[in-house]
């Protein structure tokens, strides 16, 4: 008899959101299992702190960008990065991009290039990106961020539409990063970098996410 109960009281709770709610803890708890919970393990430790680098907003599949040929304008371009990260460029071929900033994509255009026409400058633009962050627990407008600019983690949240103050625990946000073959979490002081006492910059990467945990009521 218990075991039908509990059976029905299961199928209960899955059907009233508990589905959801389990994978956000999921979340959260892996983030804390891999990261400490001393607060000294904040902006100081994190990678990607400091003056934005260009590797982290390389260029991905899916991407749109603009390449123009100073006095070659016949073979300007406007492509998106093929999911096999290439691009097909006139005379030459397939040309591969995705990895790439657009620094390196021109100066390994200008070699390719360099039997075909004259010295000219070549310029790469992105026009859009695919790569995105996600924003998730307590702020006003959870979900995909686009990162179409160099972003702090702030940033992202402010894009979020803020966090909710009624509920977030500002002291222990969650930012997790895929680090070649494994997630890492690190803990966040969203708190500190409002006021101003934290003044390192956390730039994020394509497919962060950032979770704000919500406060608990004692009653």
């Amino acid at each position: 008899m218990k075991s039908n109960d509990s059976q029905h009281g299961a199928r209960k709770w899955a059907a009233t959101g508990g589905v959801a709610a389990c994978l956000a803890l999921a979340v959260l708890l892996a983030a804390c299992a891999s990261s400490p919970s001393n607060d000294s393990f904040l902006l100081g430790n994190m990678p990607g702190t400091g003056v934005f680098s260009p590797t982290h907003n390389a260029m991905r599949e899916g991407d749109v960008i603009q390449i123009t040929f100073e006095g070659s304008t016949n073979l300007n371009t406007t492509q998106k990065i093929a999911f096999d990260g290439v691009l097909n460029m006139p005379f030459i071929g397939t040309v591969n991009a995705a990895g790439k900033t657009t620094i390196e994509l021109e100066a390994l255009l200008t070699i390719l290039y360099e039997s075909q026409i004259k010295p000219a400058e070549i310029r790469v633009q992105i026009l859009s990106q695919a790569a995105v962050v996600y924003v998730a627990g307590a702020v006003l407008k959870p979900g995909k961020v686009p990162l179409d600019r160099p972003m702090t983690f702030l940033d992202a949240i402010m894009e979020a539409g803020g966090v909710d103050q009624a509920k977030a625990k500002l002291t222990e946000v969650t930012l997790l990063r895929i680090e070649g073959e494994k997630r890492r979490a690190f803990r966040l002081n969203l708190k500190r970098a409002l006021t101003g006492a934290d003044v390192e910059l956390i730039y994020l990467r394509p497919f962060d996410i950032i979770y704000v945990p919500e406060r608990t009521f004692n009653f």
